[in-house]
Formats: C-alpha cells, structure tokens, sequence
C-alpha cells in the first residue's frame, strides 16, 4: 500500500492461513509494506497461522510500515507461524 493521501484500514476478526513468501522484502501475513500513507490502522481479533518468509522486513502481521502518518493498534491478535 503506498502513498495514497488518507485511507483507513481495519483487518478485524481475520486469519491468515497461507503461505507468503516474498522473493526478496517486505512480507506480512496481512500487510507486506506501507509507505506514505494518512489515515488509521486498526487490526485486532485477528491471527496469523500461516509462514511468512523474505529477505528482511519480515511479520507475522505486518513486514514494514515506512514513513507515515497514521493513527495505528493491533489488539489481541496472535502469530502462529514461522
């Protein structure tokens, strides 16, 4: 997700359950990588199950969130995977 000027994000309620493997950066198992964005992040009652891998900026929710301006919280969410 990059550079859009006001977006809001809920992930509520979600699981990951596949496997995501980025060749190179950025992998999550909701949100690989955010740049420049506004807005509000919210991710809770949510679970990754799945393995996640990559070179760096590697998450089981999130691989990197870069320069922004987001109001954001992640609650009572939990990573299963490798």
């Amino acid at each position: 997700i990059e550079q859009n000027t006001k977006m809001g994000i809920e992930i509520i309620d979600s699981a990951n359950n596949g496997y995501i493997k980025a060749t190179n950066v950025n992998a999550g198992g909701f949100i690989g990588y955010m740049y420049q964005n506004k807005g509000n992040l919210i991710i809770s009652e949510s679970t990754n199950n799945g393995n996640i891998s990559g070179k760096t900026c590697v998450g089981g929710l999130i691989g990197l969130v870069q320069d922004t301006k987001m109001d954001g919280s992640i609650s009572n969410c939990s990573n299963n995977g490798n």
